[in-house]
């Protein structure tokens, strides 16, 4: 590290969508407000490319998503490099070493960190250019906004999972992995992604007699998949179950639960006739956020879209973990029943109900949330979050 103040910041974020091309901007604006220059690029380099991209941008620091510098060893020395996991991908807290300093999206990951460099928990900030406050509107009741993984096919559920041993196929073996995923005890909670593996390892045994053989695309199945079908679907279930308490039909019903996001939602037919589709842009998002009169959080950490949706004003309700084992990163930085709505699924409808039949109440929810957010959680207290932490190494 340089004694000097970094001049200059590049952001590498791993691919080109509408999601990151929008978040790249946003970041890049944070550091530009705390005096850097900044610039982002929309996949992670191979070693040709990032040699040219560091001669041509000349950047003091680079941060990259998901990936550390043990992973790309061919980062010029002279630059900084910082990283930001944000995903896993089936790979150890561990295996992301070698970065001056990493930054861990999920707060949840943090014991399990065990290299001897620093690091810290570092949540997404908010962008109150894209996502201004806006008055209220009821147009829709509750919402989310997020991606569901597809269904799983009847091939991948026939796949055997023991190395062509064929005593074990993964629809066999997914409901103990969801179990792991939601034990009943506290104290079987898992320890990580090794502990995790270890376990459907055993119970892979227990159903077969064999261990489990595992590739990176059952890796992923398991470690992530498994755990994104389990999320949204239980949230989305609860909140069609509450209205179904309710006796909700026809319009009413129509207006309770809306669902954005990937076209994948609409492959779940239980949840296919509330998807509305794609939102591309934060305009579209934000419309949706200020039209609604409570955002849903299937309550897995603090997450660009729950920050986004505050500097909007809107209502966020945020899951809590139901084992009690384990408080959310966004009792960190907000206040329960100030900022946001705090529920668990068996206690959905009296968590949720106050703030539906009562809209003042509701609005100083709203107003104290957005008011957060420009204190303390834009992009630009990210940024100067990470320039204190270069200060200090």
């Amino acid at each position: 590290m340089t004694a000097r103040r970094p001049q200059r910041i590049a952001i590498a974020l791993p691919r080109d969508n509408d999601f990151y091309r929008a978040l790249a901007a946003q970041m890049c604006r944070g550091f530009e407000a705390c005096g850097l220059e900044a610039t982002s690029v929309l996949r992670l380099l191979a070693a040709d490319d990032m040699r040219d991209f560091c001669a041509s941008v000349r950047p003091d620091v680079l941060l990259e998503m998901n990936r550390s510098r043990a992973m790309a060893e061919f980062v010029p020395d002279d630059v900084v490099h910082l990283t930001w996991v944000v995903d896993l991908g089936g790979r150890a807290v561990d295996d992301f070493a070698g970065s001056a300093y990493t930054y861990l999206f999920s707060d949840a990951w943090l014991p399990h960190f065990t290299l001897d460099a620093p690091h810290r928990w570092l949540g997404p900030g908010a962008c109150p250019q894209d996502y201004p406050q806006r008055a209220h509107t009821s147009n829709q009741r509750l919402a989310f906004l997020g991606h569901i993984p597809n269904p799983w096919t009847p091939e991948e559920l026939a796949r055997d999972v023991t190395g062509g041993a064929g005593v074990c196929d993964f629809g066999s073996l997914l409901p103990a992995i969801e179990r792991l995923l939601r034990p009943d005890d506290p104290h079987q909670a898992l320890l990580g992604v090794e502990d995790f593996l270890r376990r459907i390892d055993g119970a892979c045994y227990a159903i077969g007699g064999h261990p489990l053989v595992i590739d990176d695309a059952l890796a992923y199945d398991i470690t992530c998949r498994v755990v994104r079908h389990l999320n949204r679907t239980e949230l989305a279930d609860a909140a069609l179950a509450m209205a179904s308490r309710r006796g909700l039909q026809g319009d009413a019903l129509a207006r309770w639960l809306g669902i954005w996001g990937t076209p994948n939602w609409s492959r779940w037919p239980r949840f296919a006739p509330h998807y509305h589709g794609w939102l591309a842009t934060p305009a579209q998002m934000s419309e949706v956020y200020t039209g609604t009169e409570i955002v849903l959080h299937e309550g897995t950490g603090v997450h660009f879209r729950s920050m986004d949706a505050m500097s909007t004003g809107a209502l966020v309700s945020f899951r809590e973990g139901d084992l009690g084992s384990h408080v959310d990163a966004i009792h960190l930085g907000f206040e329960p029943h100030v900022h946001f709505v705090p529920f668990h699924l068996h206690e959905i409808d009296d968590a949720l109900a106050p703030y539906l039949a009562d809209p003042v109440r509701a609005q100083a929810m709203r107003d104290a949330a957005a008011a957060r957010i420009r204190d303390a959680h834009t992009w630009r207290h990210r940024a100067q979050g990470i320039l204190d932490d270069l200060a200090s190494l």
